[in-house]
């Protein structure tokens, strides 16, 4: 029972919440490239993304030994390639020698970890001036000077008017602040009832778990008069993804392709 305490809540008020507003558009997000459809953070996943028309991916990134941006989610390889370990400390020859599709299934065998570059590379190819990138940096403690190595590769390619910088690290944000104060940073949060008032680096979006969202929409009242947008992470409900666009939700990321071509994309 107490694992559906948010159904029971969304379909107590969803009924007069619906009557008086209808479900508004939000930003459709492919979570690691639609991670219920493809190897997470691969190519392969962010092309099948475009293919179903979902036009705004989230990314990791981490950081090699000789300066490279992998884009790859977990500390460790184990999950998700044929290596084991730590990511932290290997060069970037030694991470793409790495299978990074098998272990989804034999089809996706021999895809390997991409470099932020080769992801921006894909993005600017998509229809109407490129995919936007919501890019997570992660683990910022285990790679000093990963911010501004991230805003050095923006720079270079041209592309830092196409994405949001997010952490759950309030340090790595308010280092992302001080080197580029023009770029939008979402402060990511976890399950904790008591939601920040002030989020990390004055941050212009706010990224808690949907099951808070779910409980206590007045978060997403409180952001907008505030000034700030939602992004909430990982829907995977359809249900839930209706509750919280009723509530107003900005941005709704999810592993599922499927559940975002049925959601109606805001305009940019």
């Amino acid at each position: 029972m107490k694992q559906h305490w948010w159904k029971i809540v969304a379909l107590l008020a969803l009924g007069g919440c619906l009557a008086r507003r209808a479900a508004r558009p939000v930003r459709r997000v492919a979570h690691r490239g639609g991670a219920a459809d493809a190897p997470e953070n691969t190519l392969v996943a962010f092309r099948g993304a475009a293919a179903a028309g979902i036009g705004t991916w989230e990314l990791d990134v981490q950081l090699t030994t000789d300066g490279a941006l992998v884009v790859f989610h977990d500390e460790t390889l184990d999950r998700t390639t044929d290596g084991t370990g730590p990511l932290a400390g290997h060069s970037l020859a030694a991470l793409q020698a790495l299978d990074a599709g098998a272990w989804f299934g034999p089809g996706w065998a021999g895809e390997r970890i991409p470099t932020l570059d080769a992801v921006i590379a894909l993005a600017r190819s998509q229809v109407d001036g490129g995919a936007r990138l919501l890019i997570e940096i992660k683990s910022p403690h285990l790679y000093p000077g990963i911010e501004r190595r991230l805003l050095a590769v923006l720079a270079t390619e041209a592309y830092a008017d196409r994405v949001l910088i997010m952490s759950f690290d309030s340090d790595s944000l308010a280092r992302v602040r001080a080197l580029d104060p023009t770029l939008p940073l979402c402060h990511l949060t976890g399950d904790k009832p008591r939601f920040p008032r002030h989020p990390a680096a004055d941050a212009e979006v706010l990224g808690p778990p949907w099951q808070l969202l779910a409980l206590n929409p007045g978060i997403i009242f409180a952001a907008h008069r505030a000034g700030r947008q939602v992004y909430t992470w990982t829907v995977n409900s359809r249900l839930a993804a209706a509750w919280l666009r009723v509530c107003g939700l900005d941005g709704l990321i999810s592993d599922r392709l499927d559940l975002l071509r049925g959601v109606r994309e805001r305009a940019a």
